[in-house]
């Protein structure tokens, strides 16, 4: 919500001032030069709100507009790479990632909700990538609105003045924001009137290249606002600081990565000395050739100089003006004796680094199925993994069983990791793993002292290489019947399958043993009673525990298994001591005080806490607003003892200003606004959020009957699975029994389902049961919106949304 900076108390004061004049005995300060006032509608005025207008070009590869910025951190993935982007630094690593294949179709997605945060600073909640899309679809981008190249310097402050320009406040400003709400309330001022303000000079601007300015006087400021376009760099230029260029060379070796555009000189690799001198070698030759290098400072960049090189100083000597400089890409460029451009690229490699990026890592974990090593389980090698585009991995261990998981690869300041989610024999396998060695055919991921290493199989993709299939594939039985291949590599037309068939359970399912008593289903499918550990096994209790001892004196456990008792008690009649819990004759919880009472501690701020403050909209047009009664905030609270105001902002309310008038209509919908709850006579006070929130009084209705009608009456397609098309060639058939069968992908599998809630607390489709790809669909899935031919489902766990649409045969 756009914060508002509110002028009505200065002006309050200005009336008063006018209306009280002949009672105030303060001096008041008369103003020298009228014309250095900022005047609503000022050509200085709308340069200074242009200047700390919120620019929306710093992310632009983000949302490709210049209309507004995505507010930080955001979750993104690109390419298949799961990312967070904490601050306008991180969007060099997008970049990156964008920039490594020029063939491929770059995609980013955003893991919504997320906030964009526009010119005027007003923050709007983006729930969904069709809202997004729509927003910068209608977003009207003006040219010069926002002026990028000089920011001031604060804090400033503003005098204001009455009509007798005399000084009766003085604003601080703080921020680009606070300064553009004030310039806004120049020109619109909720109260009426005039404001008349002036700038408190001297100001300091500072410009995009870092270079200064001091000004005195609105021409000044004018004049210097106005020439900053010429300050301002090329989004294609690079800002390569001497020091940071320095520590990047001496950390590692420089691969000649490409000179002029073709790879000649690739063998070469420099290592810069910190001694001034350098060795270009050539692969593992001794015959090293050497030289010198400095870097240093002129009008057009930074110049790296290489001279007196024992060979190549027609090609690599000279000096080189550089033109980018990352910590692992440097780009230079030079005119040689022809007068003709020389452009090289050098490429930081260090023994360190694995040769490869995250997104050759998923590309090459897709390619084909991997052998795998480790040495997390007791078994050196744990069998084939086959990594599926979708986000699903399984792996058919060497006893020929296949375990199912889930895994992705993420991109963090510390480097590159593979996520591996999975259960059963290999849980310990999940977790982060940070990726140490990449080779063609090989990639070794480490975890501490742990690893896995996975060698890549290209020859045969199929994990039944008897039948020439892999498991979830059609296949045919001696018998002539169609079915599907399971993890045995056998062709069953049967998919009810069980972790221990001759027990037709699972493992961990309840069972009854032998001997007659409750237990559960091991991994080894026996049928295992459960146990119970103790502290103290004589006594079958744990330690602290009530206990009796030979004389039949009550007491505790101690740390040693005996049982102790204690006679001497701070308060005997109730065997306690100060300090100890007690219940009052009211049930209340409270400790033992030195009067040997039982005391309560009370809170006077414990019944308020933030609310959901929501009211229905009744009018014939659903638009979201209405007027709340903000004395109802609180229904259940004693406001006796209370003084309550309300606040558009959490800042206002700490500082108990600006308070609300109720009724209050809502500027937004949903609006937080914050409760100031204080303690009448006193300065205690709390702070507690209210969450405004209009509904619609006459939604259409999602009834469980309804819902349950629209599933059994036809098939659904899951068209769209948390954005993806994966699964849109899966057609689920839910049955009255409860059953689900899910169709696709070369699988059959069944699993279950029920529905459960209502129509006003929500409607949930909860699904069970599926052990393989179908695990996607697995959870309690609210109903968001419902029509006889469509649904959209949303996961009460992570979020995941599913669009389901009827498919009538």
């Amino acid at each position: 919500m756009k914060p508002n900076f509110k002028l009505t108390l200065i002006l309050l004061s200005l009336f008063a001032l006018i209306s009280f004049q002949s009672c105030q005995n303060e001096v008041l300060e008369e103003t020298q030069n009228q014309e250095e006032t900022i005047n609503a509608g000022s050509e200085v005025a709308s340069l200074m709100r242009s200047t700390a207008a919120n620019s929306g070009t710093m992310d632009n590869i983000l949302d490709g507009t210049d209309c507004f910025s995505i507010n930080l951190p955001v979750t993104i993935i690109a390419n298949g790479i799961t990312i967070t982007i904490d601050s306008l630094e991180d969007l060099e690593v997008l970049e990156e990632i964008f920039d490594e294949f020029q063939d491929d179709d770059d995609i980013l997605e955003f893991l919504f909700p997320i906030t964009i945060v526009l010119n005027d600073y007003t923050e709007i909640t983006i729930e969904n990538e069709d809202e997004l899309e729509a927003f910068i679809e209608e977003c009207t981008e003006v040219e010069d609105d926002v002026i990028e190249c000089v920011d001031f310097v604060y804090p400033i402050s503003f005098s204001i003045y009455n009509s007798a320009f005399q000084i009766i406040d003085t604003v601080v400003i703080e921020d680009d924001e606070a300064l553009y709400d004030f310039l806004e309330e120049l020109e619109d001022n909720p109260a009426g009137g005039a404001i008349i303000a002036s700038l408190n000079y001297p100001v300091t601007l500072i410009y995009s290249d870092g270079s200064t300015v001091e000004v005195n006087s609105n021409q000044e400021l004018q004049a210097a606002i106005s020439t900053a376009d010429g300050f301002c760099e090329d989004d294609d230029e690079y800002d390569c600081d001497l020091e940071d260029v320095e520590m990047y060379l001496l950390e590692c070796v420089w691969q000649v990565e490409s000179f002029n555009g073709d790879d000649n000189l690739q063998a070469y690799a420099i290592t810069f000395n910190e001694d001034g001198t350098l060795t270009i070698s050539e692969g593992s030759t001794t015959n090293a050739i050497t030289g010198l290098w400095e870097i240093s400072e002129s009008d057009a960049g930074l110049v790296l100089s290489i001279t007196e090189l024992t060979a190549l100083d027609e090609d690599l000597g000279g000096d080189w003006l550089i033109m980018y400089c990352e910590e692992d890409e440097i780009k230079l460029v030079h005119e040689n004796s022809t007068g003709a451009a020389t452009y090289v690229i050098l490429d930081r490699n260090c023994e360190d680094d694995p040769d490869c990026s995250a997104q050759q890592v998923v590309n090459s974990l897709v390619e084909c199925v991997w052998h795998s090593g480790t040495n997390v389980i007791n078994t050196d090698y744990i069998g084939v993994f086959n990594f599926d585009p979708s986000g699903v991995f399984t792996v058919e261990t060497p006893n020929g069983t296949v375990i199912s998981g889930q895994w992705g690869i993420a991109l963090t300041d510390q480097g590159t990791y593979l996520i591996l989610e999975v259960g059963g024999d290999y849980a310990e396998l999940s977790g982060e793993w940070e990726l140490y060695e990449c080779e063609e055919g090989r990639i070794k991921f480490i975890n501490g002292d742990q690893y896995i290493v996975f060698e890549q199989d290209c020859e045969n993709d199929f994990y039944c290489e008897d039948l020439q299939l892999s498991i979830g594939d059609e296949c045919e039985t001696a018998d002539g019947i169609v079915g599907v291949v399971n993890e045995n590599c056998e062709c069953e037309t049967d998919n009810t399958e069980f972790d221990c068939p001759e027990l037709e359970a699972n493992v961990g399912d309840a069972c009854t043993t032998d001997t007659g008593s409750e237990g559960y289903v091991s991994e080894n499918c026996e049928c295992v009673e459960e146990t119970v550990e103790y502290d103290c096994p004589d006594y079958q209790s744990n330690i602290g525990d009530p206990c009796e001892n030979p004389n039949g004196v009550s007491g505790v456990l101690d740390e040693n298994c005996n049982c102790v008792t204690d006679t001497a008690y701070d308060c005997p009649d109730l065997q306690a001591n100060f300090g100890d819990d007690c219940e009052d004759a009211n049930g209340n919880i409270g400790f033992i005080n030195e009067n040997c009472g039982c005391e309560v501690e009370t809170n006077p701020f414990e019944c308020f806490s933030a609310v959901e403050f929501v009211i229905c909209d009744d009018g014939d047009v659903y638009d979201g607003f209405t007027a709340f009664d903000l004395n109802l905030a609180f229904p259940n609270c004693p406001t006796d003892e209370m003084e309550i105001t309300f606040h558009a902002s959490l800042a206002d309310a700490e500082l108990g200003v600006e308070a609300l008038a109720s009724p209050y209509v809502n500027t937004v919908n949903p609006q937080t606004i914050f409760a100031r709850v204080q303690l009448a006579g006193t300065t205690e006070y709390e702070v507690f959020p209210v969450h405004l929130f209009v509904e619609n009084c006459n939604p259409d209705p999602c009834t469980i009957g309804a819902i349950e009608d629209y599933l059994l009456t036809c098939g659904w397609i899951p068209v769209s699975v948390d954005g993806s098309d994966d699964f849109s060639t899966v057609y689920l058939d839910f049955q009255e029994n409860g059953v689900l069968v899910a169709e696709g992908l070369g699988l059959v599998s069944e699993g279950n389902w029920e529905l459960v809630g209502n129509a006003s607390t929500g409607v949930y489709l909860i699904i069970s049961g599926f052990n393989n790809q179908f695990q996607v669909f697995i959870g309690e899935w609210l109903v968001a919106q419902c029509t006889p031919t469509e649904l959209i489902l949303i996961n009460n766990a992570n979020d995941n949304q599913v669009l389901l649409q009827q498919e009538c045969n």
